[in-house]
């Protein structure tokens, strides 16, 4: 049934290293924002131990065109800037995935799926004591020292706390462009557009794929185009629409 699938399409996250390269060359550039890539496959490395379910299974961004093999070179380049490993894939590798067809592939070895439900009772599980009923009202940038760099005001029902940290990450989901806009000047606040897509998934038995397949994005950046994407059972599941 759809339920089933939308169900199961939920308890699967994709975590991935490849789509801070997708930003336009605008964006804000500041370490603030950019994580190292080398701290994605660390993470998930230890997620073993937290029995949270996750597989590696790798991510091809396919090109069907002249224009769209241009895009994948610049992506490629601007990976290796950001320290995010891609490569080419050669063509007599292409027959690892005999259904899929282009003129170009890059792929993101890093890239894989887990299992979000665990992962989320896991984060709710360590950050509960702090983050339940409570509210960043503010992050201002601090100039005492390395560990000091910012000065996160959180608000909560007993009381106003200040965190120093070193680095901060922006992972506030609906309210995310709010926090990234406690920093950054008025000439590049963000604003969130909302859009809803579906997954359908796919029940057939004579198709087998071990990867995440993307095409390259349209120019406008609005979503990452329909793709291909796997459960931690195998499943194949198509969009978003």
């Amino acid at each position: 049934s759809k339920n089933t699938i939308m169900h199961s399409w939920k308890a699967t996250f994709v975590f991935t290293s490849l789509f801070q390269p997708f930003w336009p060359n605008d964006s804000p550039s500041d370490d603030s924002f950019i994580i190292n890539s080398s701290l994605v496959p660390t993470s998930f490395e230890n997620s073993r131990s937290l029995t949270i379910p996750y597989y590696r299974v790798g991510k091809w961004i396919v090109a069907q065109n002249d224009d769209e093999s241009a895009y994948l070179t610049t992506l490629h380049e601007k990976s290796a800037k950001l320290g995010v490993p891609t490569y080419f894939l050669s063509e007599k590798h292409k027959s690892q995935e005999p259904h899929v067809n282009g003129i170009q592939i890059l792929v993101s070895p890093t890239t894989g799926i887990l299992d979000s439900h665990a992962f989320i009772n896991w984060l709710e599980w360590k950050i509960e004591d702090i983050a339940v009923n409570s509210k960043v009202t503010n992050i201002i940038p601090g100039n005492d020292g390395d560990n000091r760099r910012y000065i996160v005001e959180i608000t909560s029902t007993l009381s106003i706390i200040k965190i120093f940290a070193k680095s901060v990450i922006n992972s506030a989901g609906l309210y995310s462009d709010k926090i990234a806009n406690m920093l950054l000047p008025p000439s590049h606040h963000y604003k969130l557009y909302y859009v809803r897509g579906h997954y359908y998934g796919y029940r057939g038995n004579n198709i087998k794929v071990n990867h995440l397949i993307y095409p390259v994005p349209p120019k406008n950046l609005v979503n990452l185009g329909t793709h291909l994407t796997l459960d931690l059972n195998g499943r194949i599941k198509f969009g978003p629409d």
